[in-house]
């Protein structure tokens, strides 16, 4: 998943970022994320994704070591049309 989510052209999404406010987690990143989740069955961000990010080796290897708060895997999710 890793190399596929590499190869993929973000640049679409990455257009939406706004230069305010504090850096935002790189789009590949979140999508890695968020897929892996799907994967295991997690469909919900209030089944605790946030908080896997301290407990499960696969997420933090998938994010680079990042911890992206509920906060902005919602955000990432609302600009893709999963929300």
């Amino acid at each position: 998943m890793h190399g596929a989510v590499e190869k993929l052209d973000l640049r679409e999404l990455e257009a939406g970022y706004s230069e305010e406010g504090h850096p935002a987690y790189h789009p590949a990143l979140l999508l890695k994320v968020w897929l892996y989740a799907y994967a295991l069955g997690w469909t919900s961000f209030a089944a605790g994704w946030s908080s896997a990010f301290g407990k499960i080796w696969r997420f933090r290897y998938l994010a680079g070591g990042a911890q992206p708060d509920f906060w902005a895997l919602n955000e990432f999710a609302s600009a893709t049309g999963e929300r």
